[in-house]
């Protein structure tokens, strides 16, 4: 394959031996590295030779000799370095093991997220040198000449000799690169043959068919067979951010209402799709030998059809067109193929079934960066279409030098694009459409009929947000086809997709709602408070920017613990924080340590020392131990029940806590509160029961009412009845697997708000503790949530673009999420493993969220274990059987009989008297 060398300098292939093969040359391994330099090093010193010859913007590609990579892998990293300069490109990694191919799913490679951090290669290293795959070495990586060069001259000699495996080189490479970046597309295998895997390798997927049709694809164009590349233009090269081409239509509708001054609401779409089979019909009588009609004929025959004025009837015809250039983006495969067409040297067409004219869409091609190609030949223009294989006919017609086998035609539709061609003796190739492997069937698992009383396919046919939202899901990870899914999972265990779709559609549903209703209601700032109204405080400083008297959004940092003791004023309300806490999962020792600022040190030393074994301890200590032991409790052991539970409040209440010590702390909680609320603001949080509501009303004199996405237990409506605040809830329910996951979903990965003191010049300290988060923790919370972030950014630019036209309803846009939640496959919920879920208020334990939530499911959802499953079997057989041993009875056979004779004479039989 040829490539074309950009200036900025070349891809030298660096290939280590390992001293385990010489004839690295030969075969497969010498077709995938040409088109640029290669060679073959067998220690140190070779390499280092070879560096110091390159040119500083030349890029050296390393593999090991076990390794290969795809077809195209130079090419694309190639156009990546002429995209941008980059010390370091990572390729695609994949892996093979001599015999299976496959990719690990939770390679933190494989997401550009992944690189965006500031700090570039070093600190990826860091996180992730003995973790991921990617980082062990520098296979499947083209570094710049400059760095190794830099690298280089503080190599110790005696280090670099004992350097087999590349894992010092590697290690300075990445410590002293910048920026960093992936060539998507661009695959390395690299050899691995390790019998331990971390958390990362814990989810693999066979590489498919799919991908060596996709490598067979591109050594068909690159051939020297093939003279002439044809392209299909929509849904191969271009993709519309709409689910359907008539969706572009449904966009037209609020404008013409608009301009046309109506007084109820004229679906202008179904009109102008009804005026284009109108006019296709009348055009096939006319003109029989014309197999396509152009947009001027479609909107003439809206004014033969319609009384609307003809001047209103042109302004939608460019509108029409206006939103087809705003819909229409590069599809990231098709942009591939294309550039590979040119670069080896092809000449490139264009081919389409379409309305619209050649200069439209010659248009947006040249705006989604589609230059260098031969021809357009667009049916409206030409009147002959590619389902027929009359327009390939016509192209053949205009290459008489080029035989029609020197064609390859690739498209998305098997009848128009691969029969069609085929008809007329042309080469074609299928490149699916991302649509096909994401509609109907994924869809159909979040928006089919499922006993529930709710009709959620109405979400997707009736509603153009719930279309948009399932659009840029599709366009953004449904595009290619080449790389195997996993069978075993509906979303592929993909965290960043699973972040994008099914958080993100919910997200932005809350978001919406927040905005909407609070802008509604004329609220001032709203608090997000901390931890877990970090996510939506982002999306909603997204979804918010330009929208006029929005509230400002505010992240402030709040917690149960801060405003614990706020509630608290006489001895009476201690007995309150039982109702909010699985006391039984405390112990004495923990409810001590929850109110250790109350209790003055004598007291607390005292209890410490009652909680001992043996020695001497003084008066007050032996009275409390003497009080321990009439209630039955031990210090350091959970209370058996509840009213163990309330005699021990009750020795709290009222011999430990120093009311003084709880007014000092209430002011001080009580002054920060007043300098970050004003009246007139609100505040956010995921839930559940108004308890820091009803603080907040006690501290500032006035209520704050508050949102939440659902409440939980009746409890919260007693508070808001109390406290004179109001709570909107974006559920009017509370869903089953509830606040453990979604506070991970929500949360940010940070310390724990504990509360608040005075600092030595009057002002506040926050108090904060639990830092130790596990990185692979942070990494997949920070993946999800950067999905469903960008998921916000493309819905803000694809609804702005739409002049509002796009609506939804809370539940359509909440519903992937839930699925995920109830009903998603183990595999889907695999990279959970790595999350524990500290609640150290309320149940007072630390969760494995994986197995909780499995458990979730299996209790509450209703998902039939292994043991429902045979006994339904095993009763559906003993009906079986009960139902053949019956037709086999006298008496059923007499009713086939009786049933076989006239009605008149069946009416005779049955009414003859019985003796």
């Amino acid at each position: 394959m040829e490539h074309t060398c950009y200036d900025m300098g070349k891809i030298i292939t660096a290939i280590n031996l390992e001293d385990k093969n010489t004839d690295i040359c030969t075969g497969s391994m010498k077709s995938q590295t040409a088109g640029a330099d290669f060679f073959v090093y067998k220690n140190f010193e070779e390499l280092k030779e070879q560096i110091l010859n390159s040119r500083d913007n030349d890029y050296i590609f390393f593999m090991s000799s076990r390794d290969y990579i795809s077809v195209d892998c130079i090419r694309l990293i190639w156009r990546r370095a002429d995209e941008c300069s980059a010390d370091i490109i990572f390729s695609d990694i994949l892996c093979h093991d001599g015999k299976n191919e496959y990719y690990y799913n939770l390679e933190p490679s494989r997401f550009e997220k992944t690189f965006s951090k500031d700090d570039g290669a070093a600190a990826l290293y860091d996180e992730l040198k003995d973790k991921s795959i990617c980082l062990r070495d520098l296979r499947g990586k083209a570094v710049s000449a400059g760095l190794l060069k830099s690298v280089m001259e503080s190599f110790d000699s005696d280090a670099a000799a004992q350097d087999s495996s590349g894992r010092i080189l590697a290690e300075k490479v990445f410590s002293h690169g910048n920026k960093t970046v992936r060539a998507e597309h661009a695959f390395c295998f690299l050899y691995d043959d390790r019998k331990q895997k971390g958390y990362f390798e814990s989810v693999a997927t066979p590489i498919g068919d799919e991908f060596r049709k996709y490598e067979e694809l591109k050594r068909k164009i690159a051939s020297k067979d093939i003279s002439i590349v044809s392209f299909d233009v929509f849904d191969t090269l271009l993709v519309r951010d709409v689910l359907e081409p008539a969706d572009v239509f449904r966009l037209m509708d609020r404008t013409f209402n608009e301009k046309a001054g109506s007084s109820d609401h004229i679906y202008f779409s179904e009109i102008r799709m009804a005026c284009e089979a109108s006019c296709r019909s009348r055009f096939k009588k006319s003109n029989p030998d014309w197999e396509d009609i152009n947009l001027d004929e479609i909107y003439e025959e809206i004014k033969l059809n319609t009384v609307f004025d003809s001047s209103l009837i042109d302004e939608m015809k460019l509108l029409e067109t206006g939103l087809e250039h705003k819909v229409c983006h590069r599809r990231k495969c098709g942009y591939e193929l294309y550039t590979l067409a040119l670069e080896s040297g092809k000449e490139v067409i264009l081919v389409s079934d379409m309305y619209l004219s050649e200069n439209t869409v010659g248009g947006i091609l040249r705006e989604n960066g589609y230059g260098g190609y031969s021809h357009l030949y667009m049916s409206s223009e030409i009147r002959k279409c590619k389902w027929s294989g009359k327009l390939f006919e016509h192209i053949k017609a205009e290459y008489p030098d080029v035989e029609a086998g020197q064609i390859l035609h690739i498209g998305d539709s098997p009848a128009a694009d691969v029969d069609g061609a085929s008809r007329a003796g042309i080469n074609a190739e299928l490149l699916p459409s991302g649509i096909s492997r994401f509609y109907p069937e994924i869809f159909e698992k979040m928006y089919s009929f499922d006993g529930m009383l709710i009709d959620k396919r109405s979400a997707v046919y009736l509603y153009s947000g719930v279309r948009l939202m399932l659009a840029q899901v599709l366009r953004r990870f449904y595009d290619d086809p080449y790389l195997a899914w996993n069978t075993e999972a509906d979303f592929n265990a993909d965290p960043y997709l699973i972040g994008y779709f099914h958080l993100g559609m919910n997200l932005l549903g809350i978001t919406d709602w927040l905005l909407s209703d609070a802008c509604r209601k004329e609220y001032k700032r709203i608090h997000f408070l901390s931890r877990d109204g970090y996510l939506p405080f982002e999306a909603y400083r997204l979804w918010a920017e330009d929208k006029e008297n929005a509230p400002e959004p505010v992240y402030t940092y709040m917690s149960r613990n801060a405003l614990f003791f706020c509630n608290i004023r006489s001895k009476a309300d201690v007995y309150a924080f039982v109702g909010g806490v699985d006391i039984l999962a405390y112990s004495p020792a923990r409810v001590v340590k929850l109110f250790r600022r109350i209790i003055p040190e004598d007291k607390y030393k005292a209890v410490m020392a009652a909680a001992g074994d043996g020695g001497d301890i003084d008066p007050d200590s032996a009275d409390y131990r003497f009080k321990l032991s009439g209630l039955g409790i031990k210090y350091n052991e959970n209370f058996k029940d509840k009213a163990a539970a309330y005699g021990f409040i009750r020795l709290l209440a009222e011999e430990l806590i120093d009311y003084d010590m709880l007014a000092s702390v209430r002011e001080t909680v009580t002054e920060y509160l007043r300098s970050v609320f004003r009246e007139g603001d609100c505040i956010f949080d995921l839930g559940y029961s108004g308890r820091t509501e009803a603080a907040l009303k006690e501290c500032l004199g006035f209520p704050v009412d508050s949102y939440y996405v659902h409440r939980f237990k009746e409890l919260s409506y007693e508070r808001e009845d109390m406290g004179g605040f109001e709570i909107n809830s974006f559920y009017d329910y509370q869903p089953v697997v509830s606040f453990y996951v979604r506070e991970q979903l929500f949360s940010k990965i940070d310390r724990r708000f504990d509360g608040v003191e005075r600092d030595g010049n009057g002002g506040f300290r926050l108090l904060f503790s639990g830092d130790d988060c596990p990185f692979e923790t942070r990494w997949v919370t920070e993946i999800l949530q950067n999905g469903a972030l960008q998921f916000i950014s493309d819905m803000k630019k694809a609804a702005d673009s739409f002049a509002g036209d796009v609506h939804w309803r809370k539940m359509d846009a909440a519903l992937p999420l839930e699925y995920y939640l109830h009903k998603s496959r183990p595999l889907d919920r695999a990279f959970f493993s790595c999350v524990k879920f500290e609640d150290d208020f309320g149940s007072n334990r630390s969760y494995d969220m994986a197995s909780c939530w499995q458990r979730d499911i299996d209790e509450r959802v209703g998902k039939p274990g292994a043991g429902e499953i045979e006994d339904l079997r095993a009763s559906l057989n003993d009906v079986s059987w009960r139902l053949s041993e019956t037709r086999k009875s006298f008496s059923y056979r007499l009713g086939l009989a009786l049933t076989a004779l006239p009605r008149w004479v069946r009416e005779m039989v049955m009414s003859s008297p019985r003796k």
